[in-house]
């Protein structure tokens, strides 16, 4: 269960219920009217934080949900898994737009790079020790084609 509590305290305002196993993470919209969680239920749910109900549930991870992120347009979010992949789904539709494969461990994180255009590619990070800039358009690491670009290796 997730809950939305009022920064000066008091009672909790809006719980968030749905996962059918404990959360792993969070991210707020923006503008703070979209909330989306990540479970070891392996789904992702999105929520409206005004009245804490369920908008959207994001299935077709094979493992448990690690990390989630929006878009900086708000139009699309990026999950991380446990099986070993991260995949950008389409926040209005529900489906997977792009599946990131290439790690061999579980993905931990996964976020939106501002470089060069905000929302144009983003980087996972994995237990594999590495991590991957992937371009949005056609899902292949790095700037070019399907050469690889890992940024760091631990």
């Amino acid at each position: 269960t997730a809950a939305i509590w009022a920064l000066s305290g008091g009672p909790t305002l809006l719980k968030l219920l749905g996962h059918a196993k404990g959360l792993n993470c969070v991210c707020l919209s923006a503008e703070g009217a979209r909330a989306v969680t990540g479970a070891e239920d392996d789904t992702s749910r999105v929520w409206d934080c005004t009245t804490g109900q369920e908008t959207g549930v994001l299935q077709g991870h094979e493992g448990v949900i690690l990390s989630v992120a929006l878009s900086p347009d708000g139009a699309q979010v990026l999950t991380a898994s446990s099986d070993e992949s991260a995949r950008l789904w389409d926040l209005r539709s529900g489906i997977t737009e792009l599946t990131l494969p290439g790690h061999t461990h579980a993905v931990t994180q996964a976020v939106f790079a501002d470089f060069p255009l905000p929302g144009r590619r983003v980087v996972t990070a994995s237990y594999d020790r590495t991590a991957k800039v992937w371009e949005l358009r056609s899902g292949a690491r790095g700037g070019g084609g399907s050469s690889a670009a890992e940024l760091i290796t631990l």
